[in-house]
């Protein structure tokens, strides 16, 4: 429950601080799964903005590693990437 309700408030921060950009902003996970983004922000421009949410601490490589991928995958036009977490007393 605690994942949903950071997942939420990542996409209202996401698309409410720049809504008149956002082209689309959803879930992506490719049919393997070997690609898993939970929310990926696609501005006008085709440029995205990708967010990762976790709702333990402590984050290390394996947590950001679809991130890394997305990365690799579709190179600058991947403008930023972040973590999302409740923190260690979550």
């Amino acid at each position: 429950m605690l994942q949903g309700c950071l997942r939420a408030c990542a996409a209202a921060t996401a698309t409410t601080a720049s809504y008149d950009r956002i082209r689309d902003a959803n879930h992506l996970r490719t049919w393997g799964g070997e690609l898993q983004v939970d929310l990926v922000v696609v501005r006008g421009d085709q440029h995205v903005v990708a967010v990762e949410v976790k709702p333990t601490a402590p984050v290390g490589d394996p947590d950001v590693a679809h991130l890394r991928r997305l990365g690799d995958r579709i190179g600058p036009q991947l403008l930023d990437a972040a973590m999302v977490t409740a923190g260690a007393d979550a």
